[in-house]
């Protein structure tokens, strides 16, 4: 039954996605559907937090789609119009932004009113999307500032990367957003505690830019993109390609060591806060492995999708 709950969101999402066409209209960018959709569903698999994993599964492939638009496509000026367009906020604003981001920006505001209204018929208010638009705007402002490193030649101390870095990797934005879907406890005191960043988002955050940069810097030089974590660390303290890779290394076991001691500390309300957001980390964990098996999947990751949600599981 639940395999069945899963596959029913995975193939909602998936006519979600098709019917925006964005394969064909972003030829550039990653169709990660089922990939997003196994990530949140790590997570919180539960059925009563079907809510979330359907919201959370259209913002990683939005996100995504915003992501490599940002990095490999869109020209400075571009990618400047598609953030003001953000900050406003408004569907008048697609009319200033390039044509072929306008199916990003109209998709982005469906999901955003579609969470809305699912959010009134379930618990009869939505006062908390505005949490989650500010969490969308913030991450959306520091692809901002990453693309204007790569277009301006700037590259920023290591310390400035990586607090941008809290940001872009997107972990902070996933930890609210699952919040609000999940909507247990004093959900505004919990969004409070969560948009300050506290150790448990910080941790996860660090732990996703690490492993992300070290699986991905090389291939994304050859793209042109010459900022990462292992480059403003060689760059920062004169160390070599290997030392650097080997302090990233060495970074992510002390973050895991925060993360950690912020579960087995947590108490049994921010419990329902520190697991799902323990599990967000462990997946990218997983997802890594062996690669960045998030972008290129056909390998292990396909593996593991099929097995979950396509396959039947024996008892």
């Amino acid at each position: 039954m639940l395999q069945a709950l899963h596959q029913s969101e995975l193939r909602e999402a998936s006519r979600w996605w098709k019917e925006f066409d964005f394969p064909s209209k972003l030829p550039y960018a990653r169709d990660r559907i089922a990939e997003g959709y196994y990530w949140m569903m790590g997570a919180h698999f539960e059925p009563k937090f079907s809510l979330s994993r359907k919201f959370l599964n259209r913002i990683i492939g939005i996100t995504s789609l915003i992501d490599d638009t940002y990095d490999v496509y869109g020209t400075l000026e571009e990618v400047t119009l598609f953030t003001e367009a953000v900050e406003r906020w408004d569907i008048e604003a697609v009319q200033d932004i390039p044509k072929y981001m306008q199916v990003i920006y109209t998709g982005m505001l469906g999901i955003f009113e579609d969470f809305k209204d699912n959010l009134i018929n379930a618990r009869g208010k939505d006062y908390c999307i505005d949490y989650a638009i500010e969490v969308f705007k913030e991450i959306v402002r520091s692809y901002q500032r990453e693309a204007e490193y790569f277009h301006t030649g700037y590259v920023p101390s290591y310390d400035e990367y990586m607090e941008n870095s809290i940001i872009s990797g997107g972990y902070k934005m996933f930890i609210i957003l699952m919040l609000i879907g999940r909507g247990e406890f004093e959900l505004k005191e919990t969004l409070d505690w969560a948009s300050t960043i506290p150790e448990m988002v910080k941790a996860s955050s660090l732990i996703a830019r690490y492993i992300d940069d070290l699986q991905t810097y090389k291939a994304e030089e050859k793209r042109g993109e010459t900022i990462s974590a292992v480059r403003c660390y060689m760059r920062e303290y004169g160390v070599s390609e290997e030392e650097a890779c080997k302090k990233m290394r060495e970074m992510i076991e002390i973050e895991w060591k925060r993360l950690n001691k912020t579960t087995l500390e947590a108490n049994e309300i921010s419990s329902s806060v520190v697991i799902p957001s323990l599990n967000f980390t462990r997946v990218l964990e997983v997802m890594y492995d062996k690669g960045d098996g998030y972008s290129d999947s056909q390998g292990v990751t396909k593996d593991r999708i099929a097995a979950l949600l396509r396959h039947a599981i024996e008892i």
